[in-house]
């Protein structure tokens, strides 16, 4: 009997704070101005930067099924020119059994190259070689890019 007697004065006891909780909470919300931010129920009001004092945008506008004309000109900002990367000139040195035409052979494999022999005389003519036969072991040979050895 002790025992349900102090069930039932629990339960009264929390049913009691719980109305006191709603009722301060239902009186809170009627005291909370539109300023406060975050105020439960109550939508944000967000400001950014100083009111200019213009109309805001949407209203005074007639409202019809099509799209509204506007003589407003939108002009792209200019964009500055990209500048191309350098074309890059490969070097090499030579090695024992390397010919100019096996490393022109190897770097030169687009499909729309000149034929190999001007390419090869053109390389010679870029390292001021005298003959693209006479090569030395050691020897540093830049090999560029077509579009520098065969200029339009």
């Amino acid at each position: 009997m002790r025992v349900l007697l102090g069930w039932l004065v629990l339960c009264g006891f929390v049913a009691a704070l719980a109305w006191f909780s709603a009722e301060k909470l239902e009186g809170s919300s009627e005291q909370v101005s539109d300023e406060s931010p975050g105020a439960p129920g109550l939508p944000a009001r967000v400001v950014i930067g100083i009111p200019s004092g213009a109309e805001p945008l949407g209203v005074g506008l007639k409202r019809s099924g099509r799209a509204e004309r506007r003589d407003v000109v939108v002009t792209p900002a200019p964009t500055p020119p990209v500048a191309q990367p350098a074309p890059k000139i490969f070097k090499l040195e030579v090695r024992a059994g390397s010919t100019l035409s096996t490393m022109c052979q190897e770097l030169y494999t687009q499909e729309d190259r000149p034929p190999l022999a001007e390419v090869v005389e053109a390389v010679a003519r870029w390292n001021q070689l005298k003959s693209p036969d006479r090569l030395v072991i050691g020897q540093g040979l830049e090999l560029p890019p077509l579009d520098l050895l065969f200029p339009e």
